[in-house]
């Protein structure tokens, strides 16, 4: 059981109650003040926030290899960590059995080094990991739509990838001081493309994706609480690698920066970027 209010995960039972021996919030009612202050009385109730799960699976390190294939985006001695390489720049239909053999055998050889790795990962995400889930709901408006996700440590990717319909996502099992970041990211790619299909007529589609690419750098480096977070970020729009992305970017900030609300922010972006989406309110 995580707090809402300050993440720490140990509790004290009192009769039949149960409370946080960190800060003493009695978890079974779950009360969280959302502007992040003021007294208890003053607070909302509001169910748990969600719990994201570590895990090690070779099967969605298959999916990892193949996705890191198609976008380059596998880590550059991927091939020595599992002790294989490919031929080619893609996995063929008959190599998946083979690889999925191998990579069972470089998950094993390599167990007590991916359990310290999901150990320290893990312990890390949970001091702030209640905290970004209520700030997200905060700053952008929207419940998350599930309360359970997956986290995969991998030996390939470089960085991390999410799976918005499956809500998991990978991550380099070897991140360390930005593991934190790269999680909060991976996330956000999930939780907006519910944003947008919940608002929205359109339903999400691949510019979604590119615009997803650099918001997701203004909510987590610039929103006062989120960006406490990450202290070791400063935001930039030299952050953005691509050239595609820092020129979307460069549209959107002055927006962003004189945003009234998330949603009036994205009303605007879309009008500035030339596309037409419905918002839809129920």
């Amino acid at each position: 059981m995580v707090c809402p209010d300050c993440g720490s995960v140990e509790t004290v039972k009192d009769s039949s109650d149960i409370f946080c021996k960190k800060c003493g919030l009695e978890l079974d009612e779950a009360v969280y003040n959302t502007k992040g202050k003021g007294s208890r009385r003053d607070a909302e109730k509001i169910s748990l926030p969600p719990t994201l799960y570590f895990m090690i699976d070779t099967k969605i390190e298959l999916f990892a290899l193949k996705l890191g294939l198609k976008h380059n985006k596998l880590s550059k001695d991927w091939s020595q960590n599992v002790g294989f390489k490919l031929s080619s720049n893609w996995l063929k239909k008959e190599q998946k059995d083979k690889a999925l053999e191998l990579l069972d055998n470089a998950f094993e050889k390599k167990g007590s080094e991916l359990k310290e790795s999901r150990q320290r990962i893990e312990a890390n995400w949970h001091k702030i990991s209640a905290f970004y889930f209520n700030e997200m709901e905060n700053a952008l408006g929207l419940e998350w739509p599930t309360k359970d996700y997956q986290c995969y440590l991998s030996l390939v990717c470089n960085g991390g990838f999410h799976n918005s319909s499956k809500n998991f996502i990978v991550i380099r099992s070897r991140l360390d001081k930005l593991a934190n970041y790269v999680i909060a990211h991976e996330l956000f790619h999930i939780y907006f493309r519910n944003y947008i299909n919940r608002f929205f007529k359109e339903k999400y589609d691949e510019f979604d994706d590119l615009i997803s690419e650099v918001i997701v750098n203004f909510v987590l480096l610039t929103e006062p609480r989120l960006k406490e977070l990450f202290p070791s970020l400063k935001f930039s729009l030299d952050f953005y690698a691509k050239e595609e992305h820092r020129k979307i970017a460069q549209k959107l900030w002055p927006i962003w920066d004189n945003k009234d609300s998330f949603k009036d922010f994205m009303m605007k972006s879309y009008a500035i970027l030339g596309r037409e989406k419905l918002w839809i309110s129920y």
